[in-house]
């Protein structure tokens, strides 16, 4: 009598394999998800602490931190150095070796702006606190860029000219100019503080999320109206920044196109710089990898996460010249006004 051996079929092991693969598609969704919503939670704690550090700055000088600040230089080709609102917030973030090694420089006056000296702001860089883990595959530095900084301080609905020092924004921040909460009238609780920004880092150049438009058709895009960023990105012919100048990856860096946002298009929607470089103003859109949304921190310390479909206005419409009135952008815009004196706020 022969012995049996028990042993599976072919037919069995492919129905087995089926099963696993079958099972594996259907868990790999919900572990993703959950992976995800732990990023996202720490970004928002990221934020949390940006706005913690910034009530502790200023409840120390009485002031809020300039978005660019301007310092002396003796070996700097300008005379003076544009540094970001991260590089001010540094001791509040417990960040005292990067912030004394900057002082240093500052003291001795031979601080240069961060393109003309990327070493020293990438070893200076604190790893991990201004960097959304969603938003980065790594905080290394790419070409001569010095840093990751996935967060912007928020400029309000002010679009034309906010790169210049006699321009006042309508936002809480206003370049190379350190506000006070007083100033904040519609009430720092009804008022954006920080926004996430996508970097460009992530996907490269043309990554639509991340990448900034500078060219389309062939001609400079200088449209201060929202909707035309949008549209010009819809375009066939359109020119995005060079890797050097990707946006997000100058922590140090002060102008509005490295370490400011505005409150005009909804998040998530595309950005755009005018002039063809980053020395100019443009519609610098909030934005994250997030699904659906990215996160504010509001005056008060408060962490929103706002969605890509809140109501953003007209975007037809160029702006508003004054300080004070409503923002012709929606609930968007008006949660960038410090001073816009709008009803809708106290829905928010």
């Amino acid at each position: 009598m022969k012995a049996r051996h028990n042993a599976f079929t072919l037919i069995e092991v492919l129905v087995v394999i089926g099963i696993i693969g079958v099972l594996v598609a259907i868990a790999l969704p919900a572990v993703q998800a959950a992976r995800e919503a732990a990023r996202r939670m720490q970004c928002s704690s990221i934020l949390k602490n940006i706005s913690l550090a910034t009530a502790n700055y200023q409840s120390a000088f009485r002031v809020y931190p300039a978005p660019r600040r301007s310092v002396v230089s003796r070996v700097d080709d300008n005379g003076e150095v544009g540094l970001s609102w991260a590089t001010a917030i540094l001791p509040q973030l417990e960040a005292e070796a990067s912030a004394f090694r900057l002082q240093a420089k500052v003291n001795r006056g031979t601080v240069r702006d961060p393109w003309l000296d990327p070493l020293f702001y990438r070893t200076i860089y604190p790893a991990g606190v201004f960097a959304c883990p969603s938003d980065v595959t790594s905080a290394s530095s790419v070409f001569d860029n010095t840093g990751q900084l996935s967060y912007r301080a928020s400029l309000g609905d002010t679009i034309e000219d906010h790169h210049l020092p006699t321009t006042k924004s309508r936002g809480m921040f206003t370049d190379n100019r350190s506000p006070r909460p007083a100033e904040v009238t519609d009430g720092l609780s009804n008022t954006i503080q920080f926004m996430e920004m996508a970097s460009g880092r992530h996907a490269g150049p043309s990554d639509r999320m991340g990448g900034m438009l500078l060219v389309s058709d062939g001609v400079l895009y200088r449209s201060p109206k929202p909707n035309d960023c949008r549209s010009a990105w819809d375009g066939e012919n359109i020119v995005v920044q060079p890797a050097a100048e990707l946006t997000g990856t100058r922590w140090a860096d002060g102008r509005p196109y490295y370490a400011s946002a505005a409150t005009a298009l909804p998040p998530c929607a595309p950005k755009c710089a005018s002039g063809g470089g980053d020395f100019q103003w443009g519609v610098y859109t909030a934005g994250s990898r997030h699904p659906g949304g990215a996160h504010v921190a509001m005056g008060d310390g408060a962490i929103r996460f706002v969605t890509s479909s809140i109501d953003a206005g007209d975007g037809t419409v160029d702006g508003v010249s004054t300080l004070t009135g409503p923002s012709p952008y929606g609930t968007w815009g008006q949660m960038g006004t410090k001073a816009g004196q709008e009803v809708a706020k106290e829905s928010f």
